[in-house]
């Protein structure tokens, strides 16, 4: 047999060799494409998400700027309302309702100081350990359950009349007095409402609410009707005084 190199064997190489960098080059081609198209996908959604992150942060600020623009108007009308009356405040009176503003910014900054140290720690927390799968599942299971259990309670008590479908809460903070009160629907400003001193019911009754007053009549016949000015914006409450039923020390 006759093994001799010649030029056909030549060109049959150089045709396989051709084949081979075509498919080399076939394939490095593609994955030059689908790493474009990765990048331009992956910018596609950094731009959706930093919109939505401008979308929310606009959101964000209008919430602010209402809630400012409506603590400066009640704090108008409660100056309107105060002139308006001629009551003119003796220097015990204002000393008194100077220092227990005092006293509730105080008590105010403290906590938001206490939150923002919580939470710190709390993200420097999660900074540093790293959750297992097993771990996030069981506090999603967690927190589904609970969610569950408070629609299956609020559920429970609208079908046997306890609340009603609209039925909202809206808890008045001043120092360490919470006044709860319950509204049956968003039209009707008044309900049923709840005093609270230290953790302890200290008295239930009904209100009815015109603008930023609120009129508490309790049931308890020893305990007279009081007015209060709350703020829904930051929902905290102010009595002109420290000598009331609501703020008094027992």
């Amino acid at each position: 047999m006759d093994f001799r190199y010649d030029e056909s064997h030549e060109a049959a190489a150089l045709k396989i060799q051709c084949i081979g960098r075509s498919k080399k080059d076939r394939k490095r081609v593609e994955a030059i494409r689908k790493q474009k198209e990765m990048e331009e996908s992956l910018l596609a959604v950094e731009g959706a998400q930093t919109q939505a992150a401008t979308k929310i942060q606009g959101v964000a600020r209008k919430k602010k700027a209402k809630k400012r623009a409506a603590k400066k108007r009640a704090n108008k009308e409660r100056l309107a309302e105060m002139q308006a009356t001629g009551k003119e405040w003796s220097k015990e009176e204002k000393e008194a309702a100077t220092k227990l503003q005092t006293q509730q910014r105080i008590k105010r900054d403290k906590k938001r100081a206490d939150r923002i140290r919580k939470s710190k720690e709390r993200n420097a927390e999660l900074g540093i350990k790293e959750w297992t799968e097993e771990e996030q599942e069981a506090a999603k299971k967690l927190q589904t359950r609970q969610r569950i259990k408070r629609d299956k309670q609020r559920t429970l008590d609208i079908k046997t009349g306890k609340k009603s479908a609209f039925e909202t809460t809206k808890v008045y903070k001043g120092g360490s007095v919470k006044v709860i009160c319950t509204f049956p629907d968003n039209a009707t400003p008044s309900g049923t409402f709840k005093v609270e001193k230290k953790g302890f019911t200290y008295c239930a009754g009904t209100f009815k609410k015109e603008d930023i007053t609120v009129t508490l009549s309790p049931a308890a016949e020893e305990v007279g009707e009081l007015k209060i000015e709350v703020d829904d914006s930051f929902l905290t409450f102010a009595v002109q005084g420290t000598d009331n039923w609501l703020t008094k020390e027992n």
